[in-house]
């Protein structure tokens, strides 16, 4: 047998255990973070959020039965991380957070305890914070505080004039 034959078949047997894993996970995202999509919503005359609460009040009102057990499920809002690419990509296009929603942006900077006349939080950061704040809706009897996905090595960018 040659090399690339070895190979090869080492890769499929690695494929093929991989895929007998019996191991659930949760799904790695959820589906956007309101039922009206970005361009929809410009038709439609939906004002994007301003503040943070409404921002996390849209999604939460947004989300199916089954999305609702699944952030349930999160045992943290630490944990809230693994929907940083599917779900909080989906917030930051579709709530403007990388497109000038200033407003937003400057809410949920100050939630993060910064002085929003000097600094913005990075439009990643702001998606987390709002991740975190349906976790907190969704998770009433959770003890307030806890360790937060945007963690205090965050570097925030200037705010903008």
């Amino acid at each position: 047998m040659t090399w690339r034959m070895e190979r090869a078949a080492l890769a499929l047997l690695a494929v093929a255990i991989a895929g007998c894993t019996k191991e659930e996970r949760p799904p790695r995202s959820l589906p956007k973070p309101s039922p009206i999509s970005r361009s929809r919503a410009e038709d439609a005359n939906v004002p994007l959020p301003k503040t943070y609460e409404q921002a996390v009040a849209r999604i939460v009102a947004g989300l199916s039965e089954r999305d609702r057990r699944t952030v349930r499920a999160v045992p943290t809002k630490l944990d809230m991380i693994q929907f940083h690419h599917g779900w909080g990509t989906g917030i930051r296009n579709e709530f403007g957070l990388w497109s000038g929603n200033t407003a937003l942006m400057r809410s949920c900077s100050i939630r993060a305890g910064l002085d929003a006349n000097k600094w913005f939080l990075h439009p990643d950061d702001a998606s987390a914070y709002i991740l975190e704040g349906v976790w907190e809706t969704l998770h009433p009897d959770a003890p307030p505080g806890g360790v937060s996905i945007v963690g205090p090595k965050s570097k925030p960018a200037a705010a903008a004039p």
